[in-house]
Parts: C-alpha cells; structure tokens; sequence
C-alpha cells in the first residue's frame, strides 16, 4: 500500500520503467513530457490572437520560455501587427531570440526600424546575439555605430558570445 505521496510517484516511475521498450527506459516518460509541451505550445498559440495585451504578452513570455520552433510562425505573424502593444512586441523578440531560429533575423531587424520603444534596441541585439548566425553577426557588427552606449555595448557582448562558440 502507497502511504506517501512520494511512494506513489516512485511506485508510478517504476511502472513506467518495467513497461517502457528495451533500450530505452525513460520513453513514455519522455512521450508523455513531449506532448504536455506540443499541447501547450497549441494553446499558447492560440491565444496569441487574443484582444488583451497582457494576456498576448505573457503568452509570448511563454513561448519563449518553451523555445519551441513550431510557435516562430506564430510569434512572427504577430510582430506584423501594427497595434501591437510595446511590451507585448519585445516579449515576442525575446521568444523569437529564444527559439533561435536563424530564418527570422530579418523580422527581428524590422523591429529596429519601428522605434517603437526605446528599449526595443537593446531586445533586438540580446535576441540576435542569441541566435548567431551569419547575418545576426552582421547586423550586430551594424548595430556597434548610431546607436546608444547601452545598446553598443550590449552588441559588443553579443559579438563576444556569438565568436566564442554561441553560433548555431
């Protein structure tokens, strides 16, 4: 009999152990965690469309936190709303960086050109200097000039990262 609720999880992950294929002992734990984040991603996606700022931003947070490639799309598609609140515009940059997904280095470039915020800069080279391809390290090369100290340095620090083994 399971008295404790740490018996129950040993006696559960042992079960899942005595069941799982030869060779890999860790599989339906690992199918179950898979579509746990899939379903998620969904639903965080979903609300992506959703009319309250904070709730899109921490959807985006979220997202971002998750890293998962299948929301880039997503989170790109909702850089080209116009009406997009600020807050809401640089948690996506963020997720984007996260993901680092090297197709969107020129959707996170645009972001510079909008000047919606002025901490958006400052996102934009953290989220390139995440990603660290060829044309990130270009743009962060760019961004060293006509910018502020705080963003010229924060390019820096990228540049830095990106040359000593942070390229994908």
């Amino acid at each position: 009999m399971v008295t404790n609720k740490f018996s129950l999880l040993a006696t559960l992950l042992l079960a899942l152990m005595v069941t799982a294929a030869p060779g890999c002992i860790y599989s339906p734990i690992v199918d179950a965690h898979t579509a746990f984040v899939e379903r998620d991603v969904q639903s965080l996606i979903s609300l992506l469309s959703h009319p309250d700022d904070w709730v899109v931003e921490d959807c985006a947070n979220y997202l971002g936190m998750l890293a998962a490639p299948a929301s880039a799309r997503a989170l790109h598609e909702l850089l080209q709303r116009p009406d997009l609140h600020p807050a809401t515009r640089m948690a996506a940059v963020r997720a984007l960086g996260r993901i680092g997904l090297p197709d969107y280095v020129d959707a996170l470039a645009q972001q510079l050109a909008l000047e919606s915020h002025p901490s958006m800069p400052l996102v934009v080279v953290q989220a390139l200097g995440t990603i660290c391809s060829r044309q990130a390290v270009d743009l962060l090369n760019d961004l060293g000039d006509g910018h502020d100290i705080l963003t010229a340095r924060a390019a820096q620090a990228a540049l830095y990262r990106c040359q000593n083994g942070g390229s994908r």
